[in-house]
């Protein structure tokens, strides 16, 4: 996703590559407007231009839940930090109406502090069940986090990159 209002251009955070793949990178986009951009004919990714972050949200927990639906075990690679947090609201709120449904997705984040308790405030690990997991019906057998607390850092990360291929890799990453 691309956030633009009146103050920025859209950016891309991509590699050189997937910019110069995009056709009309840097151009004005309007709202809402979506295009492809490709690399010899295959799709890298799809860009949603949106006016706002509230908009940006909704759109982006439309896509999640979207693959929710067609793919109910599905494996979401979820980030931290407050740029997630408007979508994730949304998530919780489709959740508490009834439209979807977490009991067979897992879940891989992206990384975690070290050393860190799961209990400190400052920990990934509290700030997804905080903002996102206890507020759906997620498998916490499911949950996969780094562990903050591990004896041995580098066994950790390559155990933790084992469980995630053996599960197949991530459908979607956020």
């Amino acid at each position: 996703y691309i956030f633009q209002d009146s103050q920025r251009t859209p950016q891309f955070r991509q590699s050189k590559n997937t910019v110069q793949a995009c056709s009309g990178y840097g151009k004005e986009r309007s709202r809402n407007e979506e295009y492809n951009c490709s690399s010899q004919g295959e799709i890298i990714m799809r860009v949603i231009v949106c006016e706002n972050y509230e908009e940006v949200s909704k759109e982006a927990a439309k896509l999640v839940a979207g693959l929710v639906n067609l793919k109910p075990d599905c494996i979401l690679g979820l980030a931290t930090g407050s740029t997630p947090v408007g979508m994730y609201n949304n998530l919780i709120e489709l959740y508490k109406k009834g439209e979807l449904d977490f009991s067979q997705v897992k879940s891989f984040n992206l990384d975690e502090y070290y050393p860190i308790a799961k209990s400190n405030e400052n920990s990934y690990d509290y700030f997804m069940n905080d903002v996102l997991f206890k507020h759906i019906n997620i498998n916490k057998e499911n949950v996969n986090i780094p562990n903050g607390e591990a004896k041995d850092a580098d066994k950790e990360c390559a155990e933790y990159e084992e469980k995630l291929n053996k599960a197949g890799g991530v459908d979607l990453q956020i």
